[in-house]
Order: C-alpha cells, then structure tokens, then sequence
C-alpha cells in the first residue's frame, strides 16, 4: 500500500526495524546514553517493575528521526552535513498523537547529538464509521474504510451508518441520499485507482525499495502521486460546499 501511493523508488528506503536494526545499533546507544530511567518514568509511565524491553523501546523508536540512523544509505548526506552544519537534513515525522512521546525524546536528545530536531505532522484521530465515540479497529471490518475494499464494500445495502448524518441535516436542500451516492462514486474510483497500482507491484519490486543502497538526494518532495481527475475534485468541491451548506442551515 504505502508504493501504491507512488513513493519515488530513487528517494525512498522502506524497511523493517527486525531487518535494519543492526545499522542503527551504534546510533541508538547514544540516544539510550543521553536518557535517563527517571525520564523515561515521567514520559511514559514506567516503573521499577518495568522490564528493560519496554525501557529500550523509545531510543529505538526515536533513532530513526534522524539521517545518522542511516549511515550506510545516507553516506553523502552525512558527510556534507559534517563539514557544513547547514546541509543537515530536516526529518517531518507524520504519525498519531500516541507516537508523540518517542519524537519528543528525540527533539529532546537532538542538541546533544548536533542534529536538527525533527518535527511532527500529528493527526486526529478519527471516530469509525459507527459515528462519535467509536474508535477503528482492524478486528472490526466495518469501523473503516479499507484501501483494499471492493467497490461493493465501500458501503452496506442498509443506511445504518448513515442515518445520523439524514437526521442532523433532513432540512438541507440537498438529500442524504445523494450525498451518499456522489461519496460512494468519489470513493469507488480512489480505492479502484489505489489497487490497479497496487496489482502491479511484485515482489521484486518491493525487495527493490527494501534493499539497502546509497540514496544521495533526498528532499521535501519525495512522493510522486498521480493527479486527481478533474471529475473527482469537482464532485469532491461540490459536496463539500452541500455540506457546508446543509451544516449553515442545520443552525
């Protein structure tokens, strides 16, 4: 999924922490040398019957918001930015507000280390399809919409899931079940268009962003999604000002 969203095979390494670790073990005991027990206590709640697994787990989660991690796929990088404090790579971490911790401790240790803090794109979390309150589960098929979801799967039969947003804006000009028929399209095509690219990826592929290689240029833009069709943002457009109507009139 994450190569279907169009990574550019030249600007990005995907791996596994089981597989890489062993290139950023030099990295990670210095960030685990500059972190105390008592500060890892007041971050995430440990105790002294806390085993030295969970302990170990933050610098390890942390290590890799900074290029040092990656001495073996970031060579130029790391040595340009030694000679020339100002080539140092920035690091934008997107993750969930349950993440923030580890990326605190490595904006924390960042200065000890001479290295940019890197800095968070945090996201909200969003309630499942069952509405306020609820929460995502990949054990509950229908809290979500899946990337891997048929066009018939994207929504049931029955308006269950729907009936809150028909009541809330009955008064709208606008009827809840056309809202739901232009949503149904937008998402059929991205999920559709999603998994036609998925199809094509093989394993050699994969194995080609995984494998451990020089990557000399890397920047802000490493993503080259395709563009959407000029049909879907109209239709994208146009029910979002319905909406935005309806919650006007709704008030």
């Amino acid at each position: 999924d994450i190569i279907a969203c169009g990574f550019d095979p030249e600007r990005t390494f995907i791996f596994k922490n089981s597989d890489y670790y062993g290139k950023m073990y030099r990295f990670v005991t210095e960030i685990e040398r500059m972190t105390t027990v008592t500060k890892l206590k007041a971050m995430y709640g440990f105790t002294d019957s806390t085993n030295c697994g969970y302990m170990a787990f933050p610098p390890k989660q942390a290590a890799p918001s900074f290029c040092a991690a990656f001495p073996n796929i970031l060579p130029g990088i790391l040595n340009a930015s030694k000679k020339n404090k100002s080539k140092q790579p920035l690091c934008i971490v997107p993750c969930g507000m349950e993440q923030d911790t580890y990326f605190c401790l490595a904006r924390d240790v960042a200065d000890r280390l001479k290295m940019p803090k890197p800095t968070e794109l945090i996201g909200q979390f969003i309630p499942a399809l069952q509405g306020a309150g609820s929460k995502m589960s990949a054990s509950k098929g229908a809290s979500a919409l899946y990337l891997k979801d048929t066009p018939k799967q994207v929504f049931m039969e029955d308006d269950e899931e729907l009936e809150k947003l028909k009541v809330d804006y009955a008064a709208g000009r606008l009827m809840t079940g056309e809202v739901k028929n232009v949503l149904i399209a937008i998402l059929q095509d991205l999920i559709k268009a999603h998994n036609d690219r998925k199809a094509e990826i093989t394993d050699d592929v994969v194995r080609a962003y995984m494998q451990e290689r020089m990557l000399e240029s890397v920047g802000a833009v490493a993503i080259k999604a395709p563009e959407p069709e000029v049909e879907t943002v109209e239709a994208v457009e146009a029910v979002t000002a319905a909406v935005a109507e309806m919650e006007v009139k709704a008030e």
